[in-house]
């Protein structure tokens, strides 16, 4: 499995986003490289694409979305995050509700009830998250 990730943002906060959502990715993508995951999910992929609507986006009204696309092996999920306390973060604010929003993804019921994600699978997710966090935040 990997994460890739994206964002349905506004300007104010894109590029803090991005900025530390691309090292998540980086981190995560090289703790996993090595790590055994179950065949039924080795290949696939793991996209989180974060909603951060402000004032001219909330009129957008962009839903929450979680699903699988089988064809594809792809895991999507687009969750929000407060735009207002991300905007008003610091670093690491900011990389906390990143965190945050992507342990929401792993702990999503669809995961282990629906798709039959397995436990083990989940762990190795959270734990290359906790490293990516320990290692982006800033002291």
């Amino acid at each position: 499995m990997r994460l890739w990730n994206s964002a349905e943002a506004e300007h104010t906060v894109g590029h803090a986003y991005s900025t530390i959502a691309n090292e998540i990715e980086k981190i995560v993508n090289s703790y996993i490289e090595d790590k055994q995951f179950s065949d039924a999910y080795e290949d696939w992929c793991w996209a989180y694409i974060a909603i951060l609507e402000g004032p001219i986006m909330q009129e957008m009204k962009l839903p929450e979305v979680v699903r699988r696309n089988n064809k594809q092996k792809d895991l999507e999920f687009r969750l929000k995050i407060d735009y207002q306390s991300f905007l008003d973060g610091d670093h690491n604010r900011q990389l906390g509700l990143i965190i945050d929003s992507l342990n929401r993804c792993l702990d999503h019921p669809k995961m282990t009830k629906t798709w039959k994600v397995p436990e083990s699978d989940i762990a190795i997710l959270k734990q290359a998250l906790q490293a990516a966090e320990q290692e982006l935040r800033q002291d």
